[in-house]
């Protein structure tokens, strides 16, 4: 069936500044998905954690990733730092749900070439005072003016996304973002059992029997 798809899933969530991406990927994180940590060449901010939240590096040591092919895919966001997708992304490797943080072109490139099962979660406050207000909250007045000014052009592109959700109620927005979770893992689940199924069925049927032919008669 077209709707089934057995690759490894690749959850990615965008949303402008102060959507709520991170209480996002910290739900999800205990929901069976692993995270994987983007390169970013800002600062850390309060709570982050290399390796976890970010991989922080400075611009140098950015592009080095870059020319190695460590970082596949990069952008600048807001006219500032630089934000870059490592290979893991791209590759089927492993077979666990990988998530990660993303802006929009980047979502639109890894939708593109990755190997894995791309779904896309678009995250966003009800208005652009409350992305203010959140922005504001915790400490990051480095650049407000342009990472509001961007908003509207992100919600721009969230029609490109699986799903949008929009976190004006804290309680209904984690168990939208956990029940989507679930959902992806169980559309992953159930495609891999159709597939061994199908390879199965493809085996029998394959089967050589005496005289060259298969169980099905047909030579």
């Amino acid at each position: 069936m077209p709707s089934q798809d057995a690759r490894p899933l690749l959850l990615l969530v965008s949303g402008p500044s102060g959507s709520g991406k991170g209480t996002a990927l910290g739900l999800l994180s205990g929901a069976g998905y692993s995270r994987i940590a983007t390169y970013t060449t800002r600062a850390p901010r309060v709570g982050e954690h290399h390796g976890i939240h970010y991989n922080f590096v400075d611009e140098d040591e950015f592009m080095k990733r870059v020319a190695d092919g460590e970082i596949v895919e990069y952008t600048r966001t807001y006219s500032d730092y630089l934000y870059g997708a490592p290979r893991e992304l791209f590759e089927t490797a492993r077979e666990d749900a990988l998530m990660t943080e993303v802006d929009v072109k980047g979502f639109a490139r890894l939708r593109g070439l990755s190997r894995r099962r791309v779904v896309g979660l678009f995250v966003t406050a009800p208005t652009i005072d409350a992305a203010a207000r959140r922005i504001s909250r915790r400490g990051e007045e480095e650049n407000l003016e342009r990472r509001l000014e961007v908003h509207d052009s992100q919600l721009d592109h969230s029609w490109w996304y699986d799903y949008f959700v929009v976190n004006d109620d804290l309680a209904r927005f984690e168990s939208t973002v956990v029940a989507i979770g679930q959902v992806e893992l169980a559309r992953t689940q159930g495609a891999r059992y159709l597939a061994q199924r199908w390879m199965e069925m493809d085996d029998t049927l394959a089967t050589p029997t005496e005289g060259g032919r298969g169980r099905t008669g047909e030579g």
